[in-house]
């Protein structure tokens, strides 16, 4: 079977997934692997119309199509973003797609690929393909027996379903259209940003008429806002996974663009941060997915603690609770405070002024009371993947990430929890005495609220 490979690594051929799929072709001899590098080639798919009429002639031809991507923050690379974009827009390439047999293949550290293969799937269910299922690989699972046996079940069950051709259900419903034009009213008070800087950054183009009229009431709102549009900003291009960062947090692309400078000047110093967007294939525009993807200069380090969030979307929000998963588990992992997102699927411009006066209210009302929510299974279980993984080997490549970690305390490992691992060791040799295990749970629902209760005493007096 003619396996058409979308290559969603900026590396190419020397991408750590291709590894993956290449042992399925040595393994397989019915999977025929072609690999389309249209990562590395997105900017050229993106300008020119012939090389997408060959792509979509090459998808044509083939008899199944596989996703593979490297995971870089959260989701695949910006410069996959970039290709399917533009193969979203582009009625040819949608149409050669339209019914092919498809899944998703990545590699990554296990940290948040679920969002990325829920993307990847509600994309080929807009694209009318048919999704065979997901493999999620550790970027070393190739090294390991057991692990290559799985891949080559994977493989098997790939070949065996797109033969088949049997019906599958479409998990993501059709995305609704936001047909409304919105027009703000008049603003009324401006609310005090005295002492607190408020950065929106957006990717509104001059087209995108309803996001740049949100930025614009959001703006009205306040008495101080500075707003920057990310394809005004010199970036040069996406990050390369080349973890040249790893030693000392200084990115391949210093000196050669303003990015950088403008993280570290702009972003970093902010109390209140607002992501202006437009959905483009079922996320925000590649041209984000650049500006975040790049932010990985600061490695697994949290940059942008204590900060507030707020999201302006143009678009079907509403049907993408995919998208919002994402974007909490990354501020939370950042230590930062997601306030709410605002989108124009409201279609009624008086709500929507009131929706954004009322998230800029509170966005500037949390800065002053420097009000930070905990953290929820996202963000805590998020930082002890990267703390297990770095202190576990990826510390040779990521250094500075390992000095840091060690100097704010994040290597907090249960293990060195010394007094507390004595006292459940005591304790349960003790229930092993059956007047103890008879007695444990007629007093465990008191004992786990007694130091509670203490607090409240304490408060009492």
């Amino acid at each position: 079977m003619q396996v058409l490979v979308l290559n969603g690594s900026p590396k190419g051929g020397l991408s750590v997934t291709m590894q993956y799929v290449k042992y399925l072709a040595r393994r397989l001899p019915d999977f025929r692997a072609e690999i389309a590098n249209v990562a590395q080639r997105a900017r050229h798919l993106e300008g020119n119309p012939a090389a997408r009429s060959e792509l979509a002639a090459r998808i044509g031809s083939a008899d199944a199509v596989l996703w593979a991507t490297p995971l870089y923050i959260l989701l695949v690379p910006s410069q996959f973003k970039r290709f399917i974009d533009t193969a979203h827009a582009d009625p040819a390439l949608r149409e050669a797609l339209r019914g092919k047999s498809t899944g998703s293949l990545t590699t990554s550290i296990k940290f948040f690929d679920h969002c990325a293969h829920d993307y990847l799937h509600g994309l080929a269910d807009e694209l009318e393909m048919r999704y065979l299922g997901d493999y999620s690989a550790r970027m070393n699972d190739l090294t390991v027996k057991t692990e290559r046996e799985r891949l080559t079940a994977f493989g098997r069950r790939f070949l065996a379903e797109a033969a088949a051709e049997v019906p599958l259900p479409r998990q993501h419903p059709p995305l609704p259209v936001v047909d409304f034009r919105y027009t703000p009213g008049e603003s009324v008070n401006k609310l005090d940003t005295t002492g607190r800087r408020v950065v929106v950054l957006t990717d509104g183009r001059p087209d995108d008429h309803n996001l740049n009229a949100m930025v614009g009431r959001f703006a009205a709102a306040l008495e101080s806002v500075e707003v920057y549009n990310l394809h005004e900003l010199d970036i040069k291009g996406g990050c390369l996974g080349c973890c040249s960062c790893g030693f000392s947090y200084t990115c391949a692309y210093e000196g050669k663009d303003d990015y950088t400078r403008f993280y570290n000047e702009v972003v970093k110093k902010a109390d209140v941060l607002v992501f202006a967007g437009s959905i483009r294939a079922r996320q925000l525009s590649w041209v984000w997915r650049r500006f975040i993807d790049r932010s990985f200069f600061n490695c697994h380090t949290p940059t942008l603690m204590d900060k507030q969030f707020g999201f302006l979307v143009s678009g079907p929000l509403g049907a993408l609770p995919g998208m919002r998963h994402l974007y909490r588990g990354w501020i939370e992992l950042q230590r930062g405070n997601l306030v709410d997102f605002v989108s124009d699927d409201v279609a009624d411009s008086a709500a929507l002024d009131a929706r954004i006066d009322g998230l800029a209210r509170r966005l500037v009302e949390n800065a002053r009371a420097h009000y930070v929510r905990p953290q929820t299974f996202l963000g805590y279980a998020g930082m002890k993947v990267f703390r297990d993984d770095l202190f576990a080997g990826l510390k040779m490549v990521f250094q500075a990430d390992h000095k840091t970690y060690k100097r704010r305390g994040y290597y907090d490992f249960p293990h060195k929890k010394r007094s507390q691992r004595f006292q459940a060791a005591i304790l349960t040799l003790l229930t092993k005495l059956p007047p103890i295990r008879r007695e444990f749970p007629r007093r465990l629902k008191t004992e786990m609220v007694k130091p509670l209760r203490k607090v409240l005493a304490a408060e009492e007096v």
